[in-house]
């Protein structure tokens, strides 16, 4: 199987295409339109206040996540997706119905194919298509999909960074958020088979505490992993390991990769974010002294 497809990137001469907002070109439509002043509104709150709008802005970043999981994927995402918080990058999220069980590796692959062959995808009534995607990345878990991943990485290695992996799945990225001791916090998971690991770091997650602290808690919030990145990258790469079939190895994931392109992307706009989050949250409890 040829996965040359899979390393797409769009080339650098359209990142420099410069958009104002204020300036919609007649013939565009109506939903772009409002889209893009939905978007405006969105962003006003925040930018940094040594921030001035220029004359012509950079278009964002669009990265396209087609996920084997439906829902704490997307949880994780929606700063980046539905809140759109930042000018410098979008992300579109893409995968199964919410009910309908998520994408195998094999299924993920078969729709990538699908978007190449066609060139353009779907998500919510919208059409996009694939040339205006920065880059592609593709969320799978190990899970119990070990033997079909093998096949498909083995295929061509050297492409197979653009599939970020988790194992045991999605859940270690949003445990390295928060914390960083899994030998010690995740033990009973060695003694468990593939197949029940998953279940059971979820369930472990949802007894911690989200500042780190040692003993129960009310859970790690993948809503809330995102401002953490930082750390999540930190402690991944700390505990990151790969087989021979470049497949991660018990608690580890690549995520850390995709987490870096983000940071690259938003650059000084992701620290102007925490910390307007950060002064927001004073505030609040000043009013409410």
């Amino acid at each position: 199987m040829d996965l040359s497809q899979l390393k797409y990137n769009k080339s650098e001469p359209a990142k420099e295409e410069l958009i104002a907002h204020e300036e919609l070109e007649v013939g565009q439509t109506e939903k772009i339109s409002t889209e893009s002043a939905t978007l405006k509104e969105e962003q006003k709150g925040n930018v940094g206040l040594e921030y001035v709008k220029q004359e012509g802005e950079l278009s964002p970043a669009l990265f396209f996540v087609l996920s084997g999981g439906t829902k704490r994927e997307h949880d994780f995402l929606q700063t980046l997706e539905k809140k759109r918080r930042f000018l410098s990058l979008r992300v579109l999220f893409l995968s199964s119905a919410r009910n309908a069980g998520g994408l195998t590796p094999n299924m993920m692959l078969a729709k990538w194919q699908q978007i190449c062959a066609e060139g353009k995808f779907l998500i919510d009534g919208t059409v996009h298509q694939l040339l205006d995607i920065d880059k592609v990345f593709l969320f799978t878990d190990v899970d119990h999909y070990e033997d079909e991943l093998r096949k498909i990485l083995s295929s061509d290695p050297l492409d197979s960074e653009q599939w970020i992996i988790s194992n045991p799945d999605f859940e270690i990225w949003i445990y390295y958020c928060f914390r960083s001791d899994p030998a010690n916090d995740l033990a009973e998971l060695l003694s468990l088979p593939q197949s029940q690991r998953s279940s059971q770091l979820k369930y472990l997650n949802g007894t911690f505490n989200m500042n780190g602290a040692s003993g129960k808690g009310g859970g790690l919030d993948p809503r809330k992993a995102f401002d953490h990145i930082r750390q999540g990258i930190e402690h991944s790469k700390d505990h990151y390991q790969e087989d021979i079939h470049h497949i991660p190895t018990l608690f580890s994931t690549q995520m850390h990769l995709f987490a870096e392109e983000v940071l690259e992307k938003a650059d000084t706009e992701f620290d102007r974010y925490i910390q307007n989050k950060s002064n927001r949250a004073k505030e609040f409890l000043r009013l409410k002294s």
